[in-house]
């Protein structure tokens, strides 16, 4: 009888294993997604408040948006497949329109900062599977945009 089931135990292995570890790498993976998410917020979050005080237009704001110092420009060290791109900035006035060329700080009320085509790559293995992210925008009310309010008007902060 023995002889009979010695490999029993192996195929059962097999098989409880295979089922085991999906649920282990898929729960990491729903894991991942959740981290990216909340950074992608964050990201929103740090752009809008830089954009409410660095002057319009300025780089820094997506440079510091994607966790990169002020200068750096390019992909975000922290998140795969973002970059300064991926930051769209707007200004907006007393009603919520959108600014196309901001003349000065006085006309612009509110900044908009939002992620654009983000897709995140998920790590399936022999797969090319992407996700594209929710729309993530954070909406400010603007306070210098890069002038100083006590003296020199044209004095930049950023």
């Amino acid at each position: 009888m023995k002889n009979k089931q010695s490999g029993m135990v192996t195929v059962e292995f097999a098989i409880v294993g295979l089922m085991f570890f999906m649920v282990l790498f898929s729960i990491i993976e729903i894991g991942r997604v959740m981290f990216v998410w909340n950074t992608l917020a964050e990201v929103t979050r740090r752009g809008a408040r830089v954009a409410a005080v660095c002057p319009v237009n300025s780089p820094a704001i997506a440079n510091v948006a994607v966790f990169n110092n002020a200068v750096t420009s390019g992909a975000s060290s922290i998140i795969y497949n973002l970059s300064t791109s991926n930051i769209q900035v707007q200004y907006l006035d007393d009603q919520g329109t959108p600014i196309d060329a901001p003349i000065d700080a006085q006309s612009v009320s509110y900044v908009q900062v939002s992620i654009v085509n983000y897709q995140h790559i998920l790590l399936i293995p022999n797969t090319n599977i992407t996700v594209t992210a929710p729309s993530f925008m954070v909406t400010l009310p603007s306070e210098s945009l890069g002038f100083a309010t006590n003296s020199d008007a044209d004095k930049i902060l950023c």
